[in-house]
């Protein structure tokens, strides 16, 4: 059991950096204007003390280029005053790159190839395939991987590029696939094929492909591997399957009698989807997997009614009765009341108590009183159940009770204004009041979350990942 779960949580992981959800375009979207004032607030240059995720700057910079629709010349000079820093924030350097145009691209890497340019490579190599259509790229890896030494001669990792290509369409990633194909390089292909509606195309690849699988055995193996584990066209669910073609069909048959492989393959499908809006819950989820894992196997006790409540959370992820698009606090809370009901009844909840409150008492806190500042109701809530006594929920109380009277509210109280604001949408606000504040690590973690939250609510530019962060994506130029 213990197993297992390590093996699911390194699978969900895997695959919930490779699934972006269709998004709107970023003209359209309404809390632009915040996303810039969150994003300039993490474009500051941060003091010597301090010690924030400099991951966070580059993306911030990413977004301010992309929702304000800054110009070239613009987002060059950003970028560059960001390369000035005394301490210039990880990414940035790939960010310049894949930003570049092709003509300054070349200047900026004076004569290196780009992909000998050793920066984290997703983003400016899906630039490389998409700019003039693979022209230069695929010809490029073709010549090198016919060399000696093959693969190190051409140091692109394949299945980091596929992730940073899903968010093209099933007839963009066919195309992609055969020029991947014909250049050698076969993994880039097969995840590509892998990620389509249909599992068509995938299967002849790899009929064809060395190495293709004959027996029953070898196909389970293939079908379960972590690709097709994250593909749209592999999800059972309760003893379903959809229709499988030839091989397949067979193979998931099989793989459906064993239930611990199979449970696995769903939990990281349903992991993926529940990562594409809400990271944070499931972080959440994939560690509360590991610890009731890890209890059943220090207690010696039947793993049998934690596999029944993980099943039963992501049958209702699965079929959408958990609506993952919406609200993020929901979905903590409710994963929190499920894993600390299944601890109880292992007998182990008391050491998972405090650490479950300690999670959720905001977003609790944050959901109870939104109600009642949104004037649906006229009566303050109680205090929510799982909010432990040193929490000051009279402090909430009373700050929810001047913003809902458009009072201001006492200094002291600023962080808990800036949450409640925040959920009662009024993040312009909510973002003054966290300018007010220190210069602290504190403010840089808020307006942080702040930003992720209001992108994931928009086109959902944060959500292609690669393996150094997110997959930086702008127009062919």
């Amino acid at each position: 059991m213990f197993g297992s779960t390590i093996r699911l949580l390194t699978i969900g992981l895997a695959l919930s950096a490779a699934c972006p959800a269709e998004a709107r375009p970023v003209a359209e979207c309404r809390f632009s204007p915040a996303i810039g004032l969150a994003a300039d607030l993490l474009l500051e240059e941060p003091g010597a003390e301090q010690r924030v995720d400099q991951h966070a700057t580059t993306q911030a910079a990413y977004l301010k280029i992309r929702y304000g629709v800054l110009s070239y010349q613009a987002g060059r000079r950003l970028i560059e005053r960001i390369r000035g820093w005394n301490r210039p924030p990880f990414g940035i350097e790939g960010l310049r790159l894949t930003f570049a145009r092709p003509s300054d691209r070349k200047a900026l890497l004076g004569g290196t190839h780009p992909v000998d340019a050793g920066q984290p490579g997703a983003s400016l190599e899906r630039a490389l395939v998409l700019e003039d259509g693979g022209r230069q790229f695929f010809p490029e890896a073709k010549r090198r991987l016919a060399q000696p030494g093959g693969r190190r001669a051409f140091p692109v990792n394949q299945f980091q590029l596929a992730s940073a290509l899903s968010d093209l369409s099933d007839t963009r990633k066919v195309h992609v696939a055969r020029q991947a194909e014909a250049a050698g390089l076969l993994d880039l292909a097969e995840h590509l094929l892998a990620d389509l509606d249909s599992p068509n195309e995938w299967l002849a690849f790899v009929r064809r492909a060395p190495g293709a699988p004959i027996t029953l055995e070898q196909w389970v193996k293939r079908l379960s591997g972590p690709w097709t584990g994250s593909s749209p066209f592999f999800r059972p669910m309760r003893g379903v399957w959809r229709e499988l073609p030839g091989e397949l069909g067979a193979a998931a048959d099989e793989l459906e009698r064993d239930p611990m492989l199979a449970n696995t393959v769903l939990r990281a499908a349903t992991f993926r989807r529940l990562a594409e809006h809400s990271p944070h819950a499931a972080q959440h989820l994939g560690l509360m997997a590991f610890a009731a894992g890890h209890a059943a196997a220090v207690h010696s006790s039947d793993s049998r009614p934690f596999q029944e409540f993980f099943q039963a959370l992501l049958d209702e992820v699965h079929v959408r009765r958990l609506d993952v698009t919406g609200d993020e606090d929901e979905i903590l809370i409710l994963i929190a009341e499920r894993h600390g009901g299944f601890m109880d009844r292992q007998g182990t909840g008391a050491e998972m108590r405090n650490a479950l409150a300690a999670l959720t008492e905001t977003p609790r806190a944050r959901r109870a009183l939104l109600p009642y500042l949104d004037g649906r109701t006229s009566v303050p809530p109680a205090r929510p159940d799982m909010v432990r006594p040193e929490f000051d929920w009279e402090s909430w109380l009373a700050t929810a009770a001047l913003i809902r009277a458009r009072q201001p509210v006492p200094q002291k109280d600023n962080r808990i204004a800036i949450e409640l604001l925040d959920v009662l949408g009024r993040h312009r606000d909510a973002l003054a009041l966290l300018r007010g504040m220190p210069a602290d690590d504190d403010r840089w973690e808020r307006a942080r979350r702040m930003l992720v939250t209001l992108d994931r609510q928009c086109a959902g530019l944060l959500r292609l990942q690669g393996s150094y962060g997110p997959v930086y994506r702008f127009e062919p130029r």
